[in-house]
């Protein structure tokens, strides 16, 4: 029992490393935060939830996999299968970060989908899509 939680905790640990060298590079030293990043609390409720979110996905991804009807096609469309998933849980984790700053107090709560759906089409919001779509497929390679 011990040894299948730890196995799992493990899984979780490079998300955990990922997300934290993306807000370390994007921001750390500067100025420029979001509106909900100027709580470092919720930077943190961002970054752990946003691991174990994202490992969930990733997981379930894998597991998706093993099911007879995906292990019969090319492993090219295998790693699509888990990348498409993985960008499902980022959507998901987005919204969770609004909800986040809400439970904060730095926004309000009719502003939770408005603003969503505005920073969904914002170049940092790509540039994290982007970065952890190439992770997954880079991990998915193991």
């Amino acid at each position: 029992m011990i040894s299948i939680l730890l196995k799992n905790f493990l899984k979780v640990v490079p998300w955990l490393i990922i997300g934290g060298l993306y807000l370390l590079i994007r921001f750390a030293g500067t100025h420029e935060v979001v509106d909900w990043g100027l709580s470092i609390y919720s930077l943190l409720m961002i970054w752990l939830s946003g691991a174990v979110l994202i490992s969930l996905f990733f997981q379930l991804g894998d597991s998706l996999t093993l099911v007879p009807v995906f292990r019969k096609q090319s492993y090219g469309l295998i790693i699509i299968l888990r990348v498409v998933v993985v960008f499902i849980g980022l959507l998901l984790l987005s919204l969770l970060s609004r909800f986040i700053a809400f439970f904060y107090g730095q926004i309000a709560f009719d502003d939770i989908l408005p603003s969503w759906l505005q920073r969904l089409s914002e170049i940092p919001t790509l540039i994290v899509f982007l970065y952890l779509v190439l992770t997954t497929a880079v991990m998915s390679f193991n």
